[in-house]
């Protein structure tokens, strides 16, 4: 308080306004004055302090500042309400920047140039009036590309409202130690807002393997207000400065028009990028590329075709009448495409990814296009050159896999019925449906599934593996050892299908032919690691307690968290005799990476039991009951 005292202006009021805030009142202040005192104040008061009595170390404290400017950051009805509760209102807008500013500071990569949050580099500073523009960031992700942002109506977001995703927590090649430059990861648009949080959708992804995560930061593109398309002769929508093309919501609005004057048409979405190319003496920054990027496109197909600019480095084109394929006179979508994607590569040197998607198609709705050029371009991005993909049974497949992967069980078997339904001989999704169907448990409709992909494609080692599995599930031994060992014969460095026919054999108490399979697995590629707790639960089984524990200790080196490695050490352990108290810590760890484990509750308990635990041995094993 006796350096905010010192170094405050003359005519700023000093207050202590919580236990641990202080605020300034600055009268006739502006933004870039605030800024700049906020800055020295927090410079000046992370420099105070005391000495520890204990230790005689100086120890200080951890600053941030926010600041909110009046009438600048004041809106609507605020202005009808009292001066108290207007000065009420301020400070807690404040109080909120000053909050974001720590979150700002973190996760910043910053240029100095006093535009944005911070003043300075590094220095937790931040307006109330830039939370909305670059203080937001990502909380959590959803299923159905959907996440939860750190913008809520109290710092003036809207539905509606586009974001630009940004990270830097990323991996350097060869651990370089200079500061990562901000990777861009796609946009998104706010649905739902809340008070202080808001519920957005993933509109695309600048790169698949790259998703969008928590702690991802965000920065508001420009609004696009006033976009009406009116029959009548209203306002016309306008085009982008840049490109010449239409701004993404103008074309959204549009095409919404257009699309409903004809029966089959395509919607093509391009995804632009110049990484990893030499510039040959002309410009590379992004926003030149794009320039060039929307003329070459406007010179090849034609200045008719209906184009916007979908995002930061994407541009969408609508063509009426357009079939994937074409017709007799005209071009198709994917040659078109294919030759644009050509011609961008030599004249520009710029690599381009195109989503097609055609209707009619399936069931699909006109309106459903837009959802499933993104589909196409997900497919066309893992393609080689040139990436034109077209939405196909494939596509479909793809993305019922994304799907399955984030835990949407039921949308991604809808997507692999869909792909069949394009094309009954996809293999790849009979096999993907039995998947899912084994992983709800309907282990006859997973078999079912599994014979239709080997029906179409006999010997196929992934639904042969997939379909031994159910029939090990089962209890049906001599099937699923007949499935895993054709898998191997088309597949011979299969080192699942050899751990399978280990576990099997090992059932049987065919111990030298389990341990065959499993040291023969253990040669493969990547099979050290897996059959390390196969050998050591083989090797407890045999009663060579020594052996089991070299095996579990490396399979522990190749992974920590392995839970099963963990419930056999602690088994381990109790059955030796050694210290319990290690058995139960380990059996603890297990039953936290795994809690369905039930062989890891019924370990937990036994040490429990032996440490004289009875009460916590016999909650254990209640627990254990319920798997």
């Amino acid at each position: 308080a006796e350096e905010l005292r010192r170094a405050a202006p003359e005519q700023a009021l000093a207050a202590r306004t919580g236990d641990f805030e202080f605020a300034l009142f600055v009268p006739a202040g502006t933004s870039g004055g605030c800024r700049k005192l906020a800055v020295d104040m927090v410079r000046r008061l992370r420099g105070v302090t005391i000495t520890c009595g204990l230790t005689d170390e100086p120890v200080g404290v951890t600053v941030s500042a926010g600041f909110a400017v009046y009438p600048q950051d004041m809106e609507g009805a605020a202005f009808a309400r009292d001066h108290g509760e207007q000065a009420r209102v301020l400070l807690r807008k404040a109080r909120l920047a000053a909050a974001v500013a720590v979150e700002a500071a973190a996760l910043s990569v910053g240029d100095g140039d006093g535009k944005g949050g911070d003043a300075a580099p590094g220095v937790p500073v931040m307006g109330f009036s830039r939370i909305l523009a670059e203080g937001g960031r990502v909380l959590e992700t959803l299923p159905l590309s959907r996440v939860v942002v750190s913008l809520g109506g109290n710092m003036n977001a809207r539905e509606g409202q586009r974001f630009s995703v940004w990270s830097v927590a990323y991996p350097v090649r060869g651990g370089s130690q200079e500061p990562r430059q901000p990777l861009y990861k796609g946009e998104v648009v706010l649905m739902e807002v809340r008070d202080n949080t808001s519920l957005a959708e993933i509109m695309h992804v600048g790169d698949p393997t790259w998703p969008v995560e928590p702690g991802d930061r965000l920065t508001l593109l420009p609004e696009e207000k006033g976009v009406t398309v009116r029959d009548g002769g209203g306002e016309a929508p306008r085009t982008d400065p840049l490109t010449g093309l239409f701004r993404h919501g103008d074309f959204l609005a549009r095409w919404s028009a257009e699309r409903e004057r004809c029966d089959a048409f395509a919607l093509a979405l391009i995804r632009l990028s110049d990484e990893g190319r030499e510039p040959e003496g002309r410009a590379a920054h992004p926003e030149q590329l794009m320039a060039e990027a929307a003329q070459l496109c406007r010179d090849l197909l034609g200045q008719q075709a209906l184009g916007g600019r979908y995002g930061l480095n994407s541009l969408i084109f609508f063509h009426p009448g357009m079939t994937a394929d074409g017709t007799e006179g005209a071009k198709g979508a994917r040659e078109t495409y294919a030759a644009l994607c050509d011609e961008l590569e030599r004249r520009l040197r710029i690599g381009a990814a195109v989503g097609v998607a055609c209707h009619p198609y399936l069931s699909y709705r006109k309106a459903d296009a837009l959802e499933n050029c993104l589909k196409a371009l997900e497919y066309a991005m893992l393609l080689p050159a040139p990436r034109v993909g077209v939405l196909d049974s494939l596509a479909l497949n793809i993305s019922a896999d994304k799907r399955y992967s984030l835990g949407d069980t039921f949308g991604a078997i809808e997507e692999y019925k869909l792909a069949l339904l394009a094309d009954e001989g996809n293999t790849m999704a009979w096999n993907s449906l039995g998947v899912c169907m084994a992983g709800l448990g309907r282990h006859s409709e997973a078999r079912r599934h599994f014979g239709e992909a080997l029906a179409r494609k006999p010997g196929d080692p992934m639904a042969l593996y997939n379909l031994g599995t159910v029939c090990q599930s089962e209890g049906e031994t001599a099937e699923a050892r007949d499935c895993f060992r054709k898998c191997l014969r088309n597949a011979p460095g299969h080192v699942y299908a050899l751990i399978r026919l280990g576990q099997l054999a090992e059932g049987e108490k065919r111990f030298a032919q389990a341990r065959q399979y499993y040291t023969k697995a253990a040669k493969l590629d990547g099979g050290a690691e897996l059959t390390c707790r196969h050998l050591a639960r083989l090797c407890m089984r045999q009663g060579r307690p020594d052996e089991a524990r070299e095996h579990l200790h490396e399979a522990l080196l190749h992974n920590p968290q392995d839970a099963i490695a963990l419930q056999l050490m602690a088994r381990l352990y109790l059955d030796g005799g050694e210290d319990p108290e290690i058995a139960e810590v380990m059996a603890r760890q297990s039953v936290a990476l795994r809690p369905d484990l039930k062989q890891g509750w019924l370990e937990l308990a036994r040490a429990l039991q032996v440490r004289g635990r009875d009460h916590d041995a016999r909650e254990a094993l209640l627990r254990a009951g319920e798997r």
